[in-house]
């Protein structure tokens, strides 16, 4: 056997990195959605599209 100080008894030692920690999400807040039921809203035109009857 040779004296080399990186042989462990003829062993392959492979040293294994720790894994990596995935990032947490920065204030990260509970989402809540409100369901709303009421038909009495009119619906809005939100789209900037202007539709043209010529």
């Amino acid at each position: 056997m040779s004296s080399n100080p990186m042989s462990n008894d003829g062993e392959d030692v492979v040293e294994v990195a720790p894994p990596k920690r995935r990032p947490q999400r920065v204030n990260r807040k509970q989402t809540t959605y409100v369901l709303s039921d009421s038909e009495s809203e009119k619906p809005t035109d939100d789209s900037d599209f202007e539709e043209n009857d010529d």
